[in-house]
């Protein structure tokens, strides 16, 4: 698992060292296959130069990542994984090369209420082994509607350190308690969460366009290729000594 999010390397490799650290990340991933090269908040790589709120320029990446991802074949067995919270901000040129740059997209919705329940289920017995008498999971899952599903673990992770897990024969643990923790979490709002709806039918709809677009180029070159050889049999045929 190689971390090329621009988080996790901003300010470490200035100038050239960025291209050498990427070209060296994907020779590794090859040579540990199967592997997986994850980027975090990749709209910021596509977007190259601008500053989020309160963080760093992201690193010039992106000519340098396009380079050696074409060169990757299916037999590498490397996979490349993007997230992004905000791919909507990738307009223009950067939407162009955001979309050509991955083969498949999947948009992960909000949880709703039956999966929240499942989901608080999930992460409690995780990290205690049964679900306790003394947690309502019905009124955690109404409590955290808009959040999404890293809130809830890091909720869930954030009440049962191992102290809190040693006393819970002593001292059961309540629902409000988790309460805290996802309070310093940001939900996703609505108004995010139809801007991801929107950016997912409008890179379908671009991705439809550019498989056409192959497809025609495929086809011109192949039309192409059969005039070329019937011109070859043509001239063959008419010249003098055949």
């Amino acid at each position: 698992f190689f971390d090329l999010s621009p988080q996790n390397i901003a300010g470490k490799y200035p100038g050239k060292e960025s291209s050498l650290l990427v070209s060296t990340v994907f020779a590794l991933a090859k040579t540990y296959a199967p592997s997986i090269i994850y980027i975090d908040e990749v709209e910021q790589v596509f977007q190259e130069g601008k500053k989020g709120k309160g963080k760093e320029s992201a690193p010039r990446i992106k000519k340098d990542l396009l380079t050696q991802a074409k060169k990757l074949k299916a037999s590498d067995r490397v996979l490349l994984l993007g997230c992004s919270a905000a791919p909507f901000e990738c307009t223009g040129s950067a939407f162009k090369a955001f979309v050509k740059f991955f083969d498949k997209e999947i948009f992960v919705p909000r949880p709703d209420y039956g999966a929240r329940c499942i989901l608080w289920e999930h992460f409690i017995r995780k990290r205690v082994g049964s679900m306790p008498d003394t947690v309502h999971i019905q009124a955690l899952a109404r409590l955290s509607e808009g959040y999404p599903v890293g809130a809830l673990s890091e909720a869930v992770d954030a009440v049962f350190t191992g102290l809190r897990v040693e006393g819970l024969s002593v001292r059961p643990v309540r629902t409000d308690e988790f309460m805290g923790p996802l309070s310093r979490t940001t939900p996703v709002y609505k108004g995010e969460d139809d801007n991801l709806r929107s950016f997912t039918w409008k890179i379908m709809e671009a991705n439809k366009a550019l498989r056409k677009a192959i497809e025609e180029e495929e086809d011109a070159l192949e039309d192409a290729e059969k005039k070329a050889k019937n011109r070859k049999q043509i001239d063959i045929y008419e010249h003098p000594n055949y």
